[in-house]
């Protein structure tokens, strides 16, 4: 009887072999893709709603400096050639010095003329992350990346500051893109 109980047990796990698919694997499996699933359809969002917050942040902190004396305030007096890249000049800024806000037309000058010839170098004076663009509406001035007009889709902020420029309250929009 013992060998037929024996004999019997044998036949059954002849029967059964290595089972790949179980109940847990499939369990197991269903919440490791469903956790991918939301990670991936999250994730994204929240790495597009930081890009934005940096951006925000960068072109606030730009309109700030650019609407300011400039570090040295008599940055234009300098040989900009070897100053922007000597690190003595540390922002550059197109209003006067203690006249906040009343654009110094001999540094608006200098300054587009600077980022017409080496936006790159102005961008590293800055230190400004990401692209940017200075527009100037009723003068009709737009300056800065030239990238901006090549891009179609793009994140974009727009700062927009009110100064004091020939005797008129102008509007001056920095925009930073990525």
């Amino acid at each position: 009887m013992i060998k037929e109980l024996k004999k019997m047990k044998k036949k059954e796990m002849k029967k059964r072999k290595g089972q790949v698919i179980s109940l847990d694997l499939i369990i197991a499996m269903t919440i490791f893709i469903a956790g991918l699933a939301i990670f991936f359809r999250y994730g994204s969002q929240i790495y597009a709603q930081n890009s934005i917050q940096y951006l925000i942040s960068e072109a606030d902190s730009l309109s700030t400096k650019i609407i300011g004396p400039g570090v040295p305030y008599n940055w234009t007096n300098l040989n900009l050639s070897t100053a922007l890249y000597s690190g003595e000049i540390k922002e550059l800024g197109i209003c006067y010095s203690n006249k906040s806000n009343i654009v110094n037309n001999e540094k608006l000058n200098k300054f587009i003329d600077l980022i017409n010839n080496d936006y790159n170098a102005v961008k590293r004076v800055e230190k400004c992350n990401y692209n940017f663009v200075i527009k100037i509406p009723s003068k009709n001035l737009t300056f800065g990346s030239p990238k901006y007009e090549l891009y179609e889709t793009k994140n974009e902020v727009s700062v927009t500051r009110i100064v004091m420029l020939n005797n008129t309250l102008t509007e001056i929009k920095v925009i930073v893109f990525n």
